[in-house]
């Protein structure tokens, strides 16, 4: 498939960068901590359905490990771990452009970062949603980044072979879990619909968020692997991918980011320590 060996392409391009990697990682230790950096997004004991509460918390508990397993490997190549900008934090961008397609039911920050966003059920079923698309998104390039790395980085390829056998789990149980709500002969209907959009969004703001990575590797020359043809390349793959694309909802994105626990990164040295 083109996609795919495009995809391996820009990976390997990356590795082979190390300031690009240690960019790639930082971004990804934040998505996977991102119920730490935002506490109100971390509160399964508010869901009813017993079997999908435990299904959350080993969720949340699977996430805790990711986050570690990434920051020990920026440990491990002596690099800091830090806040990535927000344009470029996917999971930050995709909550706050749902926000203001306004599939969230809520009008305000207080109450959509309350228990409102579990005990209401499009919410709690938005939520769900987000955890699905945003897994299948990740799945497909971590195993391109672990086949990748089984050569050219083997601490990263440890971590992320594990990592890997978790997401995929992730990804089928979140999208059973849309699906059952999604066949409740009384809600379904309208939950699909919700669906719908749901995917048309992310879709848009995993293509903006993918152009302005490769917007910001080309203009802080980070890609130090890369052959002036490749970065001519690699410009124009950035122009076409965020194309017709709009842009992404920075003013929520912002005000999303002021509820964000910072500590999250302060604390690497001694989450580290216990991985």
């Amino acid at each position: 498939m083109l996609k795919r060996r495009v995809t391996t392409w820009i990976y390997r391009l990356v590795i082979e960068s190390p300031r690009a990697h240690e960019l790639m990682l930082q971004l990804y230790t934040g998505s996977e901590g991102f119920h730490h950096r935002f506490p109100w997004f971390n509160r399964p004991e508010l869901v009813d359905d017993p079997e999908l509460q435990l299904l959350m918390r080993q969720h949340f508990a699977d996430e805790d490990n990711h986050a570690k397993y990434f920051k020990l490997a920026l440990t491990l190549r002596g690099n800091p771990v830090s806040p990535t900008p927000i344009e470029l934090d996917y999971l930050l961008v995709l909550a706050a452009g749902f926000w203001d397609a306004k599939i969230l039911v809520g009008e305000t920050i207080e109450e959509l970062t309350s228990e409102k966003l579990f005990t209401i059920r499009q919410n709690l079923f938005v939520q769900l949603a987000f955890k699905d698309l945003s897994e299948k998104k990740a799945i497909d390039e971590f195993h391109i980044w672990r086949d990748l790395a089984k050569t050219r980085e083997p601490e990263t390829y440890a971590i992320l072979k594990r990592v890997v056998e978790d997401e995929d789990w992730h990804v089928k149980i979140f999208d059973e879990q849309v699906h059952k709500m999604m066949a409740d002969p009384v809600h379904g209907p309208e939950l699909r619909g919700v669906y719908k959009r749901l995917v048309k969004e992310a879709r848009r703001l995993s293509d903006r968020t993918g152009s302005n990575f490769l917007h910001h590797l080309l203009d802080h020359g980070l890609l130090t692997a890369a052959k002036p043809w490749e970065l001519r390349l690699v410009r124009l793959l950035a122009t076409l991918q965020g194309a017709g694309k709009g842009v992404v909802p920075l003013a929520s994105a912002k005000l999303l980011a002021t509820l964000e626990d910072k500590g999250f990164f302060d604390r690497h040295s001694e989450i580290v320590k216990t991985a």
